[in-house]
């Protein structure tokens, strides 16, 4: 009998912890032998329509998930679900997160140079794409820098 290897938990590049397209991730998969699969991107399912096409050309089998974060009563959550459709609401929800860390970041921008400092975001952004920081990780490097400058000052 053939053992069937499984993936159930991974990012792509859709998430602010992933690296990778949908498509690599397939492909990675196929070489370790994964026959079973589920890409469970942080609050979006963009990642699941293009990997399940692939999946099957590659007669793997693909089950469409996400991971939502959300708090309940004060703690913060990771709720997998798994062998959802790609509703749109899905990605309305990706998308509402992502205006409210930008906000969030604006914010701390904000309190940075209120400190004394004289940071602009684009300045930020020009200069981190000058080291071939990928723009994925752009977002996240400026809330780790601007925390460090509160944090030391």
């Amino acid at each position: 009998m053939k053992k069937s290897y499984i993936d159930l938990h991974m990012h792509s590049f859709y998430s602010d912890d992933g690296e990778f397209t949908p498509i690599e991730l397939v492909d990675m998969c196929h070489e370790a032998g994964i026959q079973i699969m589920a890409i469970a991107d942080h609050n979006w399912v963009k990642a699941n329509k293009e990997a399940a096409k692939h999946a099957k050309a590659l007669n793997m089998t693909y089950i469409p998930a996400i991971e939502i974060d959300c708090t309940y009563k004060g703690v913060n959550l990771h709720v997998l679900g798994y062998g959802i459709d790609n509703d749109v609401c899905f990605n309305q929800l990706g998308e509402n997160i992502e205006k409210q860390e930008l906000t969030c970041s604006m914010k701390k921008l904000e309190l940075t140079n209120a400190l004394g400092f004289d940071l602009k975001k684009n300045n930020l952004m020009h200069f981190l794409a000058m080291v071939f920081i990928p723009v994925k990780c752009l977002e996240k490097l400026c809330l780790m820098i601007q925390d460090i400058l509160i944090m030391n000052y």
